[in-house]
């Protein structure tokens, strides 16, 4: 279905959450096979999508249909989560060992086992969550209801709730959308100061994806032109949060496999390489958080103010 800014609110929320929900069905076999870590990727971004989608959609779904699917797709997205961190840790091996000498690299081999390990252990309980009967029933039956746009209750098929198709128009959601999701990056970024924890970076980490989402999600609906200027505006900031969040897991990680080594006695060359690693990655998350007043800066500006203004002028022009 074309997304139009006329059309109804629910038509358009469900025509999106369909496109998503097929890449939820395209990249499910890969991310069980596990051979190519994109096709996790995919199908966690495609889940958290419908998490936002679902969270946007007060008053365009009913409410026993929001309750119950972004409970679980929370739950399918929240088993996706150990996987991938340890995928990216992986991946990105290589570069945190860039320079080290080849004496470090070697002791470290242990490191890396623990983690290739530890990946194998959560895809393990990640294929598990994946082939369960329990995912299979919310993915046939959030397809039933998309499909037919009601709101059958998992186990209850007789109990289903018609979705309202009277209502507002796309374009005036998402203009309250996006007008609520774009404060609420800068409510919470200028409350972040060099004392806040890092737990307020990773919470407007979540709340700039959800506005990206809402962007990415509904991109038909807006001009191109502004929208790609919109999604440079928040590029920085993403990247610097994510570097931040990454640095900050894989610190955790490291932590983690190192009492597992104390434990078991590991030489001194691997501790000793060890420290090395675990002080680049802390310099990681330092350099990350020492460059955050900068990227929120050039997002909470004048220009991303002016583009946002055009954006949501676009979607209230479509109803004069």
């Amino acid at each position: 279905m074309r997304l139009t800014s006329k059309m109804s609110a629910t038509h358009g929320f469900v025509s999106v959450l369909l496109d998503e929900l097929q890449a939820i069905e395209v990249n499910w076999p890969a991310a069980i096979d596990g051979t190519d870590p994109e096709g996790l990727h995919q199908l966690r971004v495609a889940m958290r999508r419908t998490r936002a989608v679902i969270g946007e959609s007060k008053g365009v779904l009913p409410a026993v249909t929001r309750r119950l699917y972004s409970d679980e797709f929370a739950w399918l997205a929240g088993s996706t989560g150990p996987t991938r961190d340890l995928d990216v840790y992986v991946i990105e091996w290589p570069s945190y060992v860039d320079g080290m000498s080849s004496k470090s690299i070697e002791a470290l081999q242990p490191v890396l086992d623990r983690i290739e390990l530890d990946r194998a252990q959560a895809r393990t309980a990640l294929v598990a969550v994946l082939q369960s009967a329990r995912a299979n029933d919310v993915i046939e039956a959030w397809r039933a209801t998309l499909a037919d746009g009601r709101a059958p209750a998992m186990g209850e098929p007789g109990s289903a709730t018609p979705v309202d198709d009277i209502g507002p128009s796309l374009g005036q959601v998402l203009a309250m959308r996006f007008r609520h999701a774009h404060s609420r990056v800068l409510d919470a970024g200028r409350r972040i100061d060099p004392d806040s924890p890092a737990e307020a970076l990773h919470e407007l980490r979540k709340d700039a994806k959800k506005l990206r989402y809402i962007v990415d999600c509904f991109s038909p609906v807006l001009p191109k032109k502004l929208r790609n200027a919109f999604g440079e505006q928040m590029q920085g900031l993403q990247d610097n949060l994510g570097e931040h969040q990454d640095a900050q897991v894989h610190t955790s990680e490291l932590d983690t496999v190192a009492h597992g080594l104390i434990a078991n006695r590991r030489n001194v060359d691997t501790f000793i390489a060890l420290g090395r690693l675990l002080e680049r990655l802390q310099q990681m998350q330092i350099s990350a958080r020492s460059e955050f007043a900068d990227r929120f800066r050039e997002y909470d500006s004048p220009k991303t103010k002016r583009i946002v203004s055009e954006l949501l002028d676009s979607l209230d022009e479509a109803h004069r």
